[in-house]
């Protein structure tokens, strides 16, 4: 299937038109949950020659905050932008896993993991084959958002018959949000000069995500071509 990031990026800012607050809240919520575990984590390893028992429990407690916590929401965001991109404004999707039943949680959970093990697993062989395990992977959180009964495997095959011939062009998609990133990473920089040391941080979060609800939007667009 033939498609441009031009394209995509047009069809993505379409569906934030006038949606751009509360996508921005999502990602946001999604990037706080994602930073707090990582902030305790960091914490610890200052502290490893001290306290390595300590680190290596507050490394475990990162694990499963990704596995069961951050995961499950990353799911839920993919399934706000997916009813976005319909014109369906549902904040609730962010957390919907969580409340739609204890089978259909820990299937999202399921999946998720195996995508973070496939990586994982990958990286451990060599970078490169850890990069072709990503891309191959790639729409498994999109998957899970639209299909969360599906079993893992299959959603694993999915993705990966998806991206069968399209890795390239998802890198050269992904690279043409660099230029937003380095600016936002300009205006972080920018801000924690001038800034007090107490807001700097999260005035510098508020910032750094705001190029990310553009690409999920536009992710979001993609998912929903090749899976047509």
């Amino acid at each position: 299937m033939l498609w441009t990031s031009k394209e995509l990026k047009k069809e993505g800012l379409k569906a934030l038109n006038g949606n751009f607050a509360q996508a921005y809240l999502v990602v946001l919520i999604c990037r706080i949950f994602t930073d707090i575990p990582a902030l305790f984590f960091q914490t610890e390893m200052s502290e490893a020659p001290l306290l390595p028992k300590a680190s290596v429990v507050m490394l475990i407690i990162y694990l499963v905050a990704a596995v069961f916590l951050i995961s499950v929401l990353s799911a839920g965001k993919n399934a706000f932008f997916l009813k976005l991109r319909k014109g369906e404004v549902k904040f609730s999707s962010l957390w919907q896993f969580f409340v739609s039943g204890t089978a259909r949680y820990f299937s999202v959970v399921k999946g998720m993991a195996l995508r973070y093990l496939t990586v994982c697993a990958g990286l451990f062989i060599f970078i490169l084959p850890g990069i072709a395990c990503y891309y191959q992977s790639f729409f498994m959180p999109w998957i899970l958002a639209e299909h969360p009964d599906m079993p893992a495997r299959d959603v694993c095959r999915i993705s990966r018959a998806m991206t069968k011939g399209q890795k390239i062009n998802i890198f050269i998609m992904q690279l043409s949000f660099a230029g937003w990133g380095i600016l936002s990473i300009f205006l972080v920089s920018r801000f924690r000069l001038v800034l007090p040391g107490n807001w700097a941080p999260f005035i510098s979060t508020a910032v750094y995500v705001l190029p990310f609800v553009y690409y999920q939007a536009a992710a979001a667009e993609l998912y929903a071509k090749l899976s047509a």
